[in-house]
């Protein structure tokens, strides 16, 4: 495989854009292949090999003060870079960087709990779907019924069974929906959305409940 992306990257040329896209997007690509990659003039294979795990830190380093937000961008969503710098761009001016911010597994608490007040309903979203979270903010999005959070806090595969039955009332059916699709769900739980009102929760539920084998 190594030496296919090597002669990949030497015999591409300028029109194979989609080819270079897909071996910046590669894990096996490293090292000096990835370093060419890093180096293209085209926006979307530089911002590929930017999401590139193999990335050096110090090039995420560098990188994250660009004055480009596209950049800042690429370095917050990859999942190498060191939750030091994912902190401070947790201040962005730009909101897809704090978007990214508030996905990334890496950033630290503290940076979700501030994200968590956050003015752009995407980044709390993010921020509850983060499966970073504590077991405390789990209890704070819920008792404040942060509605955008409570979205993303549905679907975090590492949301308890105890949070998802209470998620599992909320009023909201798209929220019901995420509780019936999340493989944490209690049968219990999914019983009781298998006769809700709605279409989406309830086939939801009841898909989820086949597939463990439950009939109802």
């Amino acid at each position: 495989m190594k030496r296919y992306i090597r002669a990949a990257i030497r015999d591409i040329g300028d029109e194979d854009v989609d080819v270079q896209c897909e071996l910046a997007w590669s894990d096996r690509t490293r090292g000096p292949e990835l370093d060419k990659l890093l180096k293209s003039d085209d926006d979307w294979v530089r911002g590929a090999a930017l999401g590139n795990p193999n990335v050096s830190v110090q090039t995420l380093i560098d990188v994250s003060r660009s004055p480009d937000p596209q950049d800042r961008i690429n370095v917050a969503r990859n999942p190498s870079t060191p939750s030091d710098v994912l902190n401070r761009l947790s201040y962005d001016y730009a909101s897809g960087v704090r978007i990214n911010v508030a996905a990334n597994p890496n950033t630290p608490v503290e940076a979700l709990e501030r994200l968590l007040g956050d003015a752009d309903y995407m980044v709390r979203e993010k921020v509850g779907a983060n499966p970073n979270i504590s077991r405390d903010m789990m209890d704070l999005i819920v008792d404040q019924t942060i509605t955008d959070a409570v979205s993303g806090l549905a679907a975090n595969p590492n949301a308890p069974a105890d949070i998802l039955a209470i998620l599992a009332k909320n009023p909201w059916g798209g929220i019901r929906t995420r509780v019936a699709q999340n493989k944490n769900t209690d049968i219990e739980t999914l019983q009781k959305l298998a006769q809700d009102d709605d279409y989406a929760p309830s086939y939801e539920a009841k898909k989820q409940l086949a597939e463990r084998g439950i009939e109802l």
